[in-house]
């Protein structure tokens, strides 16, 4: 027996789309979260704080600008671009450091450390000059090329890494899921947390490198540690910047709710364009002509 017709806009969803609703349900994309702690002016216009996109883990918010009010944890092509978070809460950035506690402090100790160390450099230069003008050239066989694959060496003398006491402020994460379909919705609120450890590394520092080594570094489906296949310039890139390693410390949840985050409307579908009726009608004449045909070349 034939069912009665039903019009796709008044059919009841199925089991699976409603499954899938139900998945998606504590999911949102970047923008929603963007705008739920950056808001647009009421009037509509910009403001010069408000970006429309999320760059970078560490985001500050409308309410408290320049200081540090939400995370989001993203993964890259090899994976997860945090792999510490799941098993210690620590996250390895190096982006908007401004916004983290300290980072003034920080940025001052790192100025004296450098004067101190340029006079020490010079002051040894002028007391070794004697002794290297006159030494011997080292033979060319003996000098190891590096490889695209190999790892820069830290310079000399190390600067020191710079620890601070953070604040204890209500910190929301978001973590990005892997991506089952279309939909930009692939950050979950994974709570409230507060910071607990804050270091900062300084550039070409042998803290640094050790702590690269990790950050490039993931379990494989065996439980072995393998390292991500990195260039010298990526080596290099990365060396000369500053870097914070933050640890964070998960708040109650029953103190702390998950934000209210509003939803944007969904996309609409693309349709197909919608034929005029002189279209529809050569169409039947072009399918007539063609059926007339065969039927010929078949006598």
């Amino acid at each position: 027996m034939i069912g009665k017709y039903v019009p796709p806009g008044r059919r009841q969803p199925s089991h699976k789309d409603s499954r899938k609703s139900e998945e998606n349900r504590d999911l949102y994309s970047a923008q929603e979260i963007k705008d739920h702690f950056d808001p647009a002016p009421p009037n509509g216009s910009e403001t010069p704080h408000r970006a429309s996109n999320v760059s970078g883990s560490l985001q500050d918010s409308a309410a408290t600008p320049g200081k540090l009010a939400w995370v989001c944890l993203f993964n890259d092509s090899n994976g997860p671009a945090n792999p510490r978070w799941d098993s210690d809460k620590i996250i390895f950035c190096k982006r908007s450091l401004r916004l983290l506690p300290g980072y003034v402090e920080s940025r001052k100790a790192s100025d004296t450390g450098a004067n101190e160390t340029t006079d020490t450099v010079q002051t040894t230069k002028n007391a070794d000059s004697e002794t290297t003008e006159s030494a011997e050239p080292v033979p060319t066989a003996e000098i190891v090329e590096k490889t695209e694959t190999a790892k820069p060496v830290a310079s000399l003398p190390e600067a020191e890494s710079h620890q601070y006491q953070p604040d204890q402020v209500p910190i929301a994460i978001f973590k990005q899921i892997p991506r089952t379909g279309k939909s930009d919705r692939v950050f979950s609120f994974i709570g409230y947390h507060t910071i607990s450890h804050l270091e900062f590394l300084e550039p070409r520092s042998d803290a640094l490198v050790r702590m690269l080594d990790q950050k490039w570094s993931y379990i494989d489906k065996y439980g072995q540690v393998q390292q991500k296949e990195r260039t010298i310039e990526s080596w290099n890139e990365a060396l000369c910047k500053k870097w914070a390693v933050v640890k964070f410390k998960e708040l109650d949840e029953t103190k702390f709710p998950p934000p209210r985050i509003e939803r944007l409307p969904d996309p609409e579908p693309k349709r197909a364009s919608k034929k005029s009726v002189n279209e529809m009608l050569a169409e039947l004449r072009m399918s007539g002509e063609a059926k007339k045909e065969a039927e010929e070349e078949g006598t």
